[in-house]
């Protein structure tokens, strides 16, 4: 989760640095409105993608079956690890805590707004104009908009003293449904706060839309010159609600001067064009990047040699298999009082426990692999699958890899001073939430170098030694 929210940040920095520098100048004010909404959402879903690439390897690990010695299998957690629940540290709720008042904050403010807003509309007298409302209010606010609805001081509506101009702008407003974006952005800042540039885009939005508005003045009445002169006035009197179309004096400066901006069409289209590429590389750059092997080149997997089915264990034999079972998991207390269940092979009389396994019908031996993950067949070794050089470049990540070679815990940079051809085999296994090292990181990857696999599966181990397997959750064919 912090580093999807390290992503968003980071691509709404990008996308939203682009328009300040590149497009906010331009009159091409349509355009900006689609690029500052669109770039607000693909900051939040390119991270969220995940880009396949294609490896030549062996085949994945993640689709074979696991096959672990027992002195490893007497430290490994298995995957229905139980954990107790430990002391509740609250110094961590502290980041939840500041995060839910806030956000209820943000709330209660948008609520209070929208009813404050609902309150104007209820207890003022509405006039029907031109596919909106007028809402006539005693207060004395220059006229502002919100969904179909523009607020305009009532004296000056009964006296005729409402400018032309600025109830054209306001009724652009209405038109081009700007609340809409409004309202959106102020729902994305409720949840989403924590990221700073959603309020530079909200800024970006709110002045965007007075440049549209703006601009739709001067085509109906052609005359520049009066209209920024009203702006200035207009300004200075500028007070209303944060949710609502407005004048404001802090962005008038920008207005005007876009007014007088000469339009290049040749370079808006140049503009336009290079958004393109640079959407490109939010994309590179922010989403996800997983590896598959490719199918060329690829050789068979390892596996299992099958056992046939017997006619049936007797019910005295199920009991013996299953009492063993039992005896050989056990529960472990951590470092910091998280309890594990782990499984101790060496506990087992391997020959003995084969020949019930043996004998075991497809309902007997299938209920039992599936329900404690243990199976008995003569030992294989598993394939030499080296990995490939994108997959040792992307384990160098210690955020998302943790890294072991040859038994031992190794620096992930350390990964740069082999090539992919230095190993000889490798496990990549994605870690439960109630695992050791979860949150530190999330797959753990076990490389082997030619002489440590010829010792952990080749020397150690006679071909015809029957061996504990711990398999997948899929029963054993």
């Amino acid at each position: 989760m912090i580093l999807y929210l390290i992503k968003t940040v980071l691509c709404s920095a990008l996308l939203l640095a682009v328009y300040l520098l590149f497009l906010e100048k331009e009159k091409m004010h349509r355009f900006n409105r689609w690029y500052l909404l669109s770039s607000v959402a693909l900051s939040f879903v390119i991270p969220l993608i995940t880009i396949t690439h294609a490896v030549d390897s062996t085949s994945n690990v993640l689709d074979q079956m696991i096959v672990l010695p027992a002195s490893t299998l007497q430290h490994a957690v298995t995957p229905n690890a139980i954990a107790t629940t430990p002391a509740i540290n609250y110094s961590t709720l502290l980041p939840l805590i500041l995060y839910l008042f806030i956000t209820v904050f943000l709330l209660a403010r948008f609520i209070k707004n929208i009813y404050s807003i609902r309150l104007t509309i209820k207890n003022n007298p509405r006039v029907p104009y031109h596919n909106s409302v007028l809402v006539l209010t005693d207060d004395k606010l220059i006229p502002h908009s919100f969904l179909h609805f523009i607020f305009i001081d009532k004296a000056a509506y009964e006296q005729g003293l409402l400018e032309k101009e600025i109830l054209q702008h306001e009724l652009t407003h209405v038109r081009q449904k700007h609340s809409f974006d409004i309202i959106a952005m102020e729902l994305l800042l409720v949840c989403s706060w924590v990221n700073p540039f959603l309020f530079l885009y909200r800024k970006a939005i709110q002045l965007n839309h007075e440049f549209l508005a703006d601009d739709a003045v001067v085509k109906t009445f052609n005359n520049t010159a009066a209209y920024q002169y009203l702006l200035l006035e207009k300004a200075v009197q500028s007070h209303s609600l944060s949710l609502t179309s407005q004048f404001n004096y802090l962005i008038t400066k920008k207005r005007l001067t876009m007014m007088t901006t000469q339009r290049s069409n040749n370079m808006i289209v140049l503009k336009q064009l290079a958004v393109l590429p640079l959407l490109a590389l939010a994309f590179l750059f922010f989403s996800s990047a997983a590896y598959t092997q490719s199918t060329a080149n690829k050789q068979p997997a390892a596996v299992s040699n099958p056992i046939a089915y017997g006619d049936g264990a007797t019910q005295a034999m199920l009991n013996e298999y299953d009492s063993v079972i039992k005896s050989m998991h056990s529960f472990r207390t951590l470092k910091d009082g998280k309890q594990i269940e782990v499984t101790d092979m060496s506990k087992c009389n391997v020959e003995r426990m084969a020949a019930i396994f043996y004998a075991m019908n497809k309902e007997q031996r299938d209920q039992r692999v599936n329900a404690t993950h243990i199976s008995f067949e003569p030992y294989s070794p598993p394939a030499k699958n080296a990995p490939g050089t994108a997959q040792l470049n992307a384990w160098t990540n210690a955020k998302k890899y943790g890294v072991w070679l040859d038994g031992k815990r190794i620096a992930n940079a350390e990964l740069n001073k082999y090539k992919a051809s230095d190993f000889a085999h490798y496990w990549e296994s994605k870690l439960s939430k109630n695992a050791i090292n979860y949150g530190k990181h999330y797959y753990q990857i076990d490389l082997y170098t030619l002489d440590y696999y010829n010792k952990a599966y080749v020397l150690d181990h006679p071909k015809d030694r029957i061996r504990p397997f711990w398999v997948s959750s899929k029963p054993v064919e």
